[in-house]
């Protein structure tokens, strides 16, 4: 109940991962790989929809022309 979720296309860079995402908790973080980008944005709503809801946002706004999931 305390874990955060993060993603940051920084983050993804920086691993050279694409659909990453950390949850991180007081003890320990955990990096995770979703198969593509409309499984990680349904496990990045599962966690926290308002997250998901605005990064769904500024990916819209970049990529007009890609498909919404």
């Amino acid at each position: 109940s305390t874990a955060q979720v993060e993603y940051s296309e920084d983050q993804q860079a920086m691993v050279k991962t694409p659909n990453t995402f950390a949850v991180c908790t007081k003890h320990r973080g955990v990096l995770l790989q979703a198969l593509n980008d409309k499984d990680m944005n349904d496990w990045l709503y599962a966690f926290n929809p308002l997250l998901a809801g605005t990064i769904r946002s500024k990916l819209s706004r970049r990529c007009p022309s890609q498909p919404k999931y």
